[in-house]
């Protein structure tokens, strides 16, 4: 069992404290069974997140994983006044080996979200892995969400926020289609993977902050504007823009440091949207003044735990252009780690005077604020788009 308490501004619908409960546990045929609640508590009202998962093994040396989400934020507002969002997931993925050389994993997530209407979407994902030999491998995958393109990706059962807006007159949300084809070679104990992709993106998430008012938000309500669902509690808020189709290449390399640390190095071209050089741009417009533009983005990242303190550690710094407000190759491994992001976890102890199990936790995105795109709010105030705004949360957790 696991308790944390945390506090800060953990960006949009993750601000103010949270009191997080996670209970786990192995049942007697060896499947795992996982129930994580949250209940973050701001000015705006009490969010609610409970998520269950369930893992069993199957044949063909595979297994399965199945993880139920409802989450409730009564903060949220949309472009016609309604407050609260409310989405249920259903989130699952098989993986089996067909022989010692393919290996093959399936899944997908589907959702219903409710703002001032309702809207579902249905989101799968494939990945086939070949391995001709103990140094070589060649693979093809297929994704339709950036949240989950693998079996891995249900290791944490958190599952992301679904956004919903007014798009073009309906209710919709993000959508798009990813598909690689890599090749990856070890060399000693890294690996090198090289991977071409194409991605069809029809709609694109944008986010942005700066303390966004009700003004703001009914002005973007007009007939001729596409709308935005906003976070009251701390102004941040997303909308979606129109999407474009690219392909470009993505090289990664990971090498282990010592048996608990690892380090990667990630090079992407593609494309991602910025706003036009020369246009003022104001909310009600802004979804129609982006455009793909062609780009390169490179991460470094080191993962693992230090012996001698046993903190455990998540930093990258990831570069793209600061005029783009979306990520080159949204698909990638880091598209999610803007600029200078970092995860710390470090036990406490002060001799006999805590119980063990302890630990004090801090989560950093986009600590400098870099790529912030600057522009006019209704009444004139500066708001700003970007890939990743900043956040900042601290907090205790105790595990017994």
């Amino acid at each position: 069992m696991n308790i944390t308490a945390t506090d800060g501004d953990g960006g949009f619908g993750d601000s103010g404290v949270h009191n997080v409960l996670s209970l786990h546990r192995v049942l007697n045929d060896g499947a795992d069974v996982t129930l994580r609640a949250d209940i973050g508590a701001s000015s705006n009202g009490s969010s609610t997140n409970v998520v269950t998962g369930y893992e069993r093994q199957l044949g063909f040396a595979g297994s399965a994983r199945t993880v139920i989400a409802y989450q409730s934020h009564p903060e949220l507002v949309g472009s016609d006044g309604t407050s609260g969002l409310e989405a249920i997931q259903l989130a699952s993925a098989e993986k089996m080996q067909l022989g010692d050389m393919v290996d093959v994993e399936a899944g997908g997530t589907v959702y219903v979200v409710r703002t001032s209407s309702f809207v579902s979407a249905s989101q799968p994902f494939v990945k086939v892995t070949v391995h001709p030999s103990t140094e070589w491998s060649a693979g093809y995958r297929m994704a339709t969400s950036q949240n989950l393109q693998s079996y891995d990706g249900l290791d944490g059962v958190q599952r992301q926020l679904p956004i919903a807006v007014m798009y073009q007159g309906q209710m919709q949300t993000e959508r798009g289609l990813h598909q690689e084809v890599a090749v990856g070679r070890k060399f000693g104990s890294g690996m090198v993977q090289i991977a071409y992709y194409r991605d069809s993106l029809d709609r694109v998430a944008v986010s942005g902050g700066g303390a966004l008012t009700t003004a703001d938000i009914a002005q973007d309500g007009q007939s001729n504007s596409n709308g935005v669902i906003a976070d009251s509690s701390t102004g941040d808020f997303r909308f979606l823009s129109g999407g474009y189709k690219t392909q470009g290449v993505n090289i990664t390399f990971t090498k282990p440091l010592t048996p608990d640390t690892w380090v990667a190095l990630e090079y992407s071209t593609g494309a991602a949207l910025g706003v036009k050089g020369a246009t003022t741009v104001t909310l009600p417009n802004v979804s129609n003044d982006l455009t793909p533009e062609t780009a390169q983005s490179a991460t470094i990242a080191l993962k693992g735990r230090i012996l001698r303190s046993g903190t455990r550690i998540r930093a990258a710094y990831r570069w793209q252009p600061t005029r783009l407000v979306t990520a080159v190759d949204p698909y990638a491994a880091f598209s999610d780690q803007a600029y200078f992001s970092c995860y710390l976890r470090q036990a406490i102890k002060i001799r006999n005077f805590l119980p063990p199990g302890l630990d004090a936790t801090v989560d950093i995105t986009n600590l400098l604020a870099q790529g912030y795109r600057p522009f006019l709010s209704a009444d004139g105030e500066t708001l700003f788009l970007a890939q990743s705004p900043r956040t900042m949360q601290a907090g205790i957790a105790f595990t017994f």
